[in-house]
């Protein structure tokens, strides 16, 4: 499904800030503060109804546990996996568990990261006025949550790793193993002085080692993000500590990691997980299925309107396959009738007369063929003057010729010569073609014995023309076919 836009939240108990995300591009879209923080994310939400909205929790008030469950599979593992959370987190309504592979040892059991919000109320007003809004809630996720998929893009691949950025609640910590997230705190350090960003550093370390997470023998990648100035005093005191190995992740690193300008996170630091997250799904989503149904809809509308515009591009599609198989028969419509009408022109002129077989009429055809004889015109002399007319006008064609001996009712009379032809090439210039046709007139008048020369049919007159055309493409123009009749003398 095409990427949509996203109404992001950074929240804590203190308050938060607004974003829409297009991908991996944020706009800014002000404070939500403590009072009224959620009437204002409300009416961004209603002013945004197409973008679903996504809360990134940021508070002390989590819990993170490694568990191994049985490896089984569909609804089986959805319900003990339910059974599970609930054991766990029984007073809390925000909880999620991520599957994070398989044990390698024993019965390889699936290993499990639950993650619950215990304290909540402070949440609820966020919540109720998104719902009263009819706000579809794509999810309520942690900020460790966005910070997985940062570590994710730095592509960090240590077996052990630490992730420490400021947010406005304070300093985030987050461990990972193998790349995924193992554990989250947040200290309330305001002003991230070195040494008491170390400090928390150090008390994060202790804390594994007491829970046999990590082993206090693990020399422990340390990677400072987003801490501007204070970086490098950081990095140094954690440096005189030979279990820490400190790495400064500059912004350009983000940067390029994120696909956002360097100084994006200068001014405001909750953007850093919210970029992460702006184009992707985070990892667990604490919130319950009733909370999710405005969003279900959300995806259906959806769906369906993309589902109707893809059904409207195919139908278009089709129709303008269709209307061009039509252009295309109908020039094959207007060959075949071009080539059925030069089959009937051939068919006349090669058609053999029915002889009469009684001696009357045969006796009858032997005088008038000895009248014809005597008072004959030879062929030669109708093609010689057509000829030579034909050659001082070469853009005419001859298509038909014929011709009657007057001499049978009037001894010397000569012969009545007829003519059908046509103007090729023609582009449709109809006072061209008639010029055309004058000075064909005049160059058989100029031919010894022409007399009479007449036009008897003209092109704009050519009632043997199919009327077509289309309404889709320019059609060409008919033929510029007339006819002309001449008396030609007989010789003396």
């Amino acid at each position: 499904m095409l990427r949509e836009s996203r109404l992001l939240a950074y929240l804590s108990p203190r308050g938060g800030s607004a974003f829409l995300g297009h991908s991996r591009r944020l706009d800014w879209l002000g404070e939500l503060p403590e009072a009224d923080g959620p009437l204002v994310l409300a009416r961004l939400a209603g002013a945004h109804p197409q973008a679903p909205v996504m809360l990134v929790i940021d508070s002390v008030d989590e819990d993170f546990r490694l568990e191994s469950l049985p490896h089984v599979s569909g609804p089986a593992r959805a319900e003990m996996v339910a059974r599970r959370l609930r054991q766990l987190y029984r007073n809390s309504p925000f909880y999620a568990a991520w599957r994070q592979g398989r044990l390698s040892q024993g019965r390889r059991d699936d290993r499990y990261l639950m993650v619950s919000l215990i304290d909540h109320d402070w949440l609820a007003p966020w919540i109720a006025a998104l719902r009263e809004r009819g706000a579809p809630i794509m999810a309520v996720t942690l900020v460790s949550a966005a910070l997985q998929a940062l570590y994710t893009r730095l592509k960090l691949s240590e077996t052990h790793g630490l992730l420490a950025t400021p947010l406005p609640a304070g300093l985030r910590l987050c461990y990972f193993q193998q790349g995924q997230l193992r554990f989250s705190r947040l200290s309330p350090n305001e002003d991230n002085r070195s040494s008491n960003a170390a400090e928390e550093i150090t008390k994060t370390q202790l804390y594994l080692s007491s829970q046999r997470i990590l082993l206090k023998e693990v020399r422990l990648p340390v990677h400072l993000v987003n801490l501007g100035a204070a970086a490098a005093g950081i990095a140094q005191s954690l440096a005189a500590e030979p279990i820490f190995e400190p790495h400064v992740v500059s912004p350009d690193d983000l940067a390029h990691a994120l696909r956002v300008p360097a100084d994006f996170f200068a001014s405001q630091p909750e953007t850093l997980p919210l970029a992460a997250l702006a184009g992707d799904v985070p990892v667990y989503n604490l919130a319950r299925a009733e909370l999710s149904i405005p969003y279900l809809l959300h995806r259906i509308g959806r769906g369906v309107k993309l589902a109707a515009a893809a059904v409207l591009g195919l139908g278009l599609s089709f129709a303008g396959h269709n209307l061009w198989q039509a252009h295309a028969l109908e020039k094959q419509s207007e060959a075949l009738q071009d080539s059925a009408r030069a089959t009937a022109r051939q068919a006349r002129l090669t058609r053999t007369p029915q002889m009469p077989a009684d001696p009357e009429t045969l006796a009858r055809v032997a005088r008038l063929s000895q009248r014809l004889d005597a008072a004959a015109i030879p062929p030669g002399t109708v093609l010689a003057a057509l000829g030579a007319a034909l050659g001082q006008n070469p853009s005419i064609r001859l298509e038909e010729a014929a011709w009657q001996n007057d001499a049978l009712a009037h001894p010397g009379a000569g012969l009545h010569v007829e003519i059908e032809a046509r103007i090729d090439p023609f582009d449709g210039n109809w006072r061209a073609a008639a010029q055309t046709i004058d000075a064909l007139r005049a160059s058989l008048a100029r031919q010894a014995g022409v007399t009479q020369v007449t036009l008897t049919q003209s092109p704009m007159n050519d009632h043997d023309a199919a009327l077509s055309g289309s309404t889709l493409t320019d059609s060409a123009p008919r033929p510029a076919r007339f006819r002309l009749a001449f008396h030609l003398a007989a010789p003396t």
